[in-house]
């Protein structure tokens, strides 16, 4: 028998932790990793949708204050006219709207900016998907943790008053959003940051940087990111409250990016010195420099996990062994054949590399090792 563990253990010969805060393995008193020196998690998301947005005058404003912004998607060249948007997911910005804003007290001291989430449909209807008028992991606010139900609380209730303060802000001070108006809120945060397991084997960000793989890979992840010069104990700017971000920091979050291929083995499924369970999600062992580049932490990387423990799991049941004892060629193979890539020369970035290079972002190709 496999169990998935989605928030309550049971027994069965092989438990899956896909909690997302490794709930079951901290029960079963599985070694987590420390926290970062300042001892902040990524913020929890409680993100928005807003509607009655004029794109027009949005995309008018972008053009003549183009040093406000940075485009998250680097081949847009601000032209919102409902076809060509099919690359743009994002804007971030507006920070003279939102520097006057700060110094007349209108706009919240620790927040970084304004992120807008964008698509074709959303230009079409008016729409736009916030997540940046969540609750910053501030001084002001204090620590949360995604495992402490009471702090998971305040932060939906807080991320809900903001949300519309947030908007009234948008109403009055940024350009083509005068008639907007609040649509939803999410239902629940969504947890960027949690526990990490120590496994049999904790990536590290040389290995993401140096392009490492592994005999034992159960996913192959790409990354195009900012190369920011950071200890493992201190982790990105994400882990600093926003007050302790200098101008240094932001200026090396604006600076060249790294890109690079890199493998996670199964080994960082496998809680060290444990039997009888393995760990998907964000929670996989890594340190917190490993985990805070997206593609670590992401929706998408922690399907890959969450299908290698299933199907490895699977394969420890079937065979009457224990997790660890799974053939790793074995489980490799199974994933191919459900479709997964495993060949790093099967990956072709050169499009991500022209799309970043022509929006004049400087690029550095990390070793391919």
């Amino acid at each position: 028998k496999v169990c998935c563990s989605v928030g309550a253990g049971r027994l069965a010969d092989v438990v899956v932790d896909a909690t997302g805060d490794a709930d079951v393995a901290a029960r079963a008193e599985v070694p987590m990793d420390k926290l970062p020196k300042s001892g902040f998690l990524i913020a929890m998301i409680p993100g928005f949708r807003v509607g009655g947005i004029n794109y027009g005058k949005v995309a008018e404003y972008v053009r003549k204050h183009p040093g406000d912004f940075r485009m998250t998607a680097p081949d847009s060249n601000f032209n919102f006219d409902e076809e060509n948007m099919g690359s743009v997911q994002g804007l971030s910005g507006w920070a003279s709207i939102v520097e006057e804003g700060r110094k007349n007290g209108e706009f919240p001291d620790d927040l970084q900016g304004i992120g807008l989430q964008i698509n074709p449909t959303h230009i079409k209807r008016g729409i736009g998907y916030f997540i940046g008028a969540h609750l910053s992991s501030s001084r002001k606010e204090g620590k949360r943790y995604p495992w402490n139900a009471d702090h998971v609380m305040q932060v939906e209730l807080n991320g809900r008053n903001r949300a519309r303060k947030f908007v009234e802000f948008l109403q009055k001070r940024v350009p083509g959003f005068e008639s907007c108006f609040l649509i939803d809120v999410s239902d629940h945060v969504g947890p960027q940051d949690s526990r990490r397991i120590i496994g049999e084997y904790v990536l590290t960000r040389k290995d993401i940087y140096d392009g490492r793989t592994f005999k034992d890979d159960i996913a192959l992840i790409t990354i195009t990111w900012p190369d920011v010069p950071v200890t493992e104990e201190d982790g990105w700017g994400m882990h600093l409250p926003v007050e302790d971000m200098d101008d240094n920091w932001r200026e090396a979050l604006r600076g060249p990016r790294f890109q690079v291929i890199f493998g996670i083995p199964y080994r960082s499924l496998i809680p060290k010195g444990f039997d009888g369970i393995l760990v998907a999600g964000q929670t996989i062992s890594m340190t917190y420099m490993a985990h805070e580049p997206g593609p670590c932490r992401g929706m998408i990387p922690c399907m890959h996990w969450g299908q290698a423990a299933g199907t490895a799991a699977a394969i420890a049941v079937k065979q009457g062994i224990s997790p660890r004892q799974v053939d790793t060629q074995v489980l490799r193979k199974t994933l191919e054949e459900q479709g997964a890539n495993l060949r790093k020369d099967a990956i072709d970035l050169s499009e991500t590399l022209r799309r970043f290079e022509s929006s004049g972002e400087k690029v550095v190709i990390s070793h391919r090792a």
